[in-house]
C-alpha cells in the first residue's frame, strides 16, 4: 500500500514536471545555466504540486460535508466576522495591487514594455514581482473562506464559485512553479477588481449603497477578456522563435482555458442577475399599478 502510494506521488510529480509546469526551468538548470530568483520557490510553503491538489479535494469535500451539517440547522449570523474578513481582503488587494504596479512601473521605466511583457531575458523571477506574485497565489488559499461563510449562512454555492476557487489554485501554482512571472499582469487586474468586489461586500455588511454594485460582474468579465487578449500574442514568440519568450506551454494553455470558462460562467451570472432584477422591477410596477387601481376604485365608491 505504501509503495503504491509512493509510486502514485512520484508519477504525478514527474508528469507535472515534464509536461505541465517547470520543465523549461529545469531544462536550463540541467544545461548548467541556472538563473537567479529572488525567492527560493521550491522551499516556500504551498510550492509543492500537492498543495493545490489537496486544497481542492478538501475544499470540495468540505462543501459537501458542510452543507449536510447545516441542512437542519439555522444559519449563523456572521456580520462582524464577515466585515473583518472582507475588509482584510479589500486591504490585501490594495497592497498587492500597489506592490505589483509600483515594481512593474519601475521595471518598465528602466527596461521598456517588452521586458515586462515577454521577460525575454528570464529575469522577472529575480525582482520583487516574484514576491508579490507569490503573495497573490497564497492569498487564493485564504479566499476559500468565502465559501465556508456562505455554507454557515446557508447560502447557495454556485458552480462558478466552486470552479473559480479551485481552478485559480492550480493556475497560479503552475505560473509560479514555471517561473513565468510575466503572469503578474493577471495579479494586477485581479487584485484591482477585488478591491471593488470585497469593498462592495464591506459596504453591504454596513448597509451602505455603492454606485458600482451593478457593474461588479461586468468588471470581473472584463478582466478575463483583457487577460486573454493581452497574453494571446505571447506564444507566437515561442512557437515561431521570433525572439525568446520564457516559460512553459502548460500554464499558458491552462490559463487560456480557465479564462474562457470564467467568461462563460460569469456571463451566465450576469444574465441571471439582470433577468432577476428585471422581474423584480416588473413585479413592483404591477403591484404599484394594482394599488393605484385599488385607490381609484375606493375613491370612486
Amino acid at each position: 500500500m505504501a509503495n503504491s502510494t509512493l509510486g502514485l506521488v512520484e508519477t504525478v510529480e514527474a508528469f507535472t514536471r515534464e509536461y505541465v509546469s517547470g520543465y523549461a526551468w529545469n531544462e536550463q538548470i540541467l544545461r548548467g545555466t541556472p538563473r537567479p530568483e529572488l525567492l527560493p520557490w521550491t522551499q516556500l510553503p504551498f510550492s509543492s504540486v500537492w498543495s493545490p491538489i489537496i486544497a481542492i479535494v478538501v475544499y470540495l469535500l468540505g462543501i459537501n460535508i458542510g452543507e449536510r451539517i447545516m441542512r437542519d440547522r439555522k444559519p449563523f449570523v456572521l456580520k462582524r466576522l464577515l466585515l473583518v474578513h472582507n475588509a482584510f481582503l479589500t486591504l490585501m488587494s490594495m497592497v498587492i495591487f500597489g506592490g505589483l504596479m509600483s515594481n512593474a512601473t519601475e521595471l518598465y521605466l528602466q527596461h521598456g514594455f517588452h521586458y515586462i511583457w515577454r521577460d525575454f531575458t528570464w529575469s522577472l523571477q529575480d525582482t520583487p514581482l516574484q514576491f508579490w506574485c507569490y503573495i497573490f497565489y497564497v492569498s487564493k488559499y485564504y479566499e476559500l473562506l468565502d465559501t465556508l461563510f456562505l455554507i454557515l449562512r446557508k447560502k447557495p454555492i454556485r458552480v462558478v464559485q466552486k470552479w473559480h476557487h479551485s481552478s485559480v489554485l492550480v493556475l497560479f501554482w503552475s505560473y509560479n512553479n514555471s517561473r513565468m512571472i510575466v503572469h503578474y499582469y493577471l495579479a494586477v487586474v485581479n487584485s484591482f477588481v477585488h478591491i471593488f468586489v470585497y469593498g462592495f461586500f464591506v459596504c453591504a455588511t454596513l448597509n451602505i449603497n455603492v454606485p458600482w454594485k451593478n457593474y461588479i460582474t461586468m468588471l470581473q468579465i472584463g478582466q478575463f477578456v483583457f487577460a486573454i487578449i493581452y497574453s494571446s500574442p505571447l506564444p507566437l514568440y515561442k512557437l515561431l522563435k521570433w525572439q525568446p519568450y520564457t516559460g512553459d506551454w502548460g500554464p499558458f494553455l491552462i490559463g487560456q482555458f480557465i479564462g474562457l470558462t470564467f467568461i462563460f460562467l460569469f456571463w451566465q451570472v450576469y444574465y441571471e442577475n439582470t433577468n432577476n432584477n428585471h422581474k423584480k422591477r416588473l413585479h413592483k410596477t404591477l403591484e404599484s399599478d394594482e394599488e393605484s387601481t385599488h385607490l381609484t376604485h375606493t375613491k370612486t365608491a
